[in-house]
């Protein structure tokens, strides 16, 4: 049997989990890709992430540093959505103040 001194995760992502004698993610249950090499005549594995995590940005550290990132990436998206509307809502008000100052001059 092989012993494995070692076993490296990229980026140290807490999502990968080992079972049925190979690793998955346990965000997307999906089976994910290892490598077994020697290194110092060491035996290692190392083991990527899905590249849906890659691609969508999750981090995998563990779930509150998900929380966080997701709550600063809603409060950025609520930033640009209350500017956006605050400008609508500045103009639709102009435009009400400039209707009621014609009316008020004709009457």
């Amino acid at each position: 049997m092989l012993e494995v001194s070692e076993v490296e995760c990229l980026e140290g992502c807490e999502l990968q989990q080992f079972k049925n004698k190979g690793f998955y993610c346990t965000y997307y249950d999906i089976s994910l890709v290892s490598e077994i090499g020697v290194v110092n005549n060491e035996h290692t594995v190392l083991v990527y992430r899905c590249q849906q995590c890659v691609d969508e940005g999750i981090k995998g550290i563990d779930e509150i540093t998900n929380n966080l990132e997701g709550i600063r990436k809603s409060l950025v998206y609520l930033g640009d959505y209350f500017y956006s509307f605050k400008d609508e809502f500045e103009n639709g008000m102009a435009d009400l103040y400039r209707y009621l100052k014609r009316l008020e001059k004709e009457t």
